[in-house]
């Protein structure tokens, strides 16, 4: 299956958003949550009269209005506010959503292949997508956000990319399960369980437990 023009449009802007994720770092939270809430409004009142209906699927032209594009900086909002003490946390989880989440489409449309057992409608492909490019977009944005050093020989890279890896395999799995909810809600919320326990676990004690393996599958 190939992208239409429309939703590889979509994509692009789902992932190029991403961007705005790397101001955290120096914008207060009542800042970076006002620029959340300005995007909202952009989605809603201007970007439908400017072309933007183009980017629209067909259910949400049945609609009125586009859940998913609405929902997204409604998502980045809520994680601004809710890590408001810890803003990498939100910047981890916007990683997520926007390179993890949006890479999966990309590359499960483009690529096609076997379907997933649980999911006939997405692909090994798109998982793989989202693992990948959302720990290396999430890693990157957590070292940044916390002024870690960005060196490739810097001491805290297993570890941060550890915390993203784990983060975005938890992303993948939420964003593929046969659900009606849009995983513009999902995944940030699942994330957001998710992120402070990994942030508090030692990953090389866990990494050495002889049964993590079959506690995380029954989990």
């Amino acid at each position: 299956m190939s992208l239409s023009r429309g939703e590889l449009l979509r994509k692009i802007v789902h992932v190029g958003c991403g961007g705005f994720a790397f101001l955290l770092r120096d914008l207060t939270t009542l800042q970076a949550a006002g620029m959340a809430l300005l995007a909202f409004l952009f989605n809603w009142q201007i970007l439908p009269r400017i072309g933007g209906q183009r980017i629209w699927r067909p259910g949400e032209h049945a609609q009125g209005y586009p859940r998913g594009i609405l929902l997204y900086p409604l998502a980045v909002m809520a994680l601004i506010l809710y890590f408001a003490q810890a803003p990498w946390m939100a910047a981890a989880l916007w990683g997520v959503l926007a390179f993890g989440d949006g890479m999966a489409t990309f590359v499960g449309q483009s690529l096609g292949g076997p379907r997933l057992p649980w999911n006939k409608g997405k692909g090994w492909a798109g998982l793989l997508g989202f693992v990948v490019f959302g720990t290396l977009g999430t890693a990157v944005l957590i070292a940044w956000t916390s002024r870690l050093p960005l060196l490739a020989s810097a001491g805290h890279w297993p570890r941060t990319l550890g915390v993203a890896l784990a983060l975005n395999l938890v992303g993948a799995l939420v964003e593929s399960l046969p659900t009606t909810l849009d995983d513009n809600l999902t995944v940030p919320l699942a994330g957001a369980l998710t992120l402070p326990l990994l942030a508090q676990a030692d990953l090389a004690v866990a990494a050495s437990d002889p049964g993590l393996g079959s506690r995380t599958l029954l989990g």
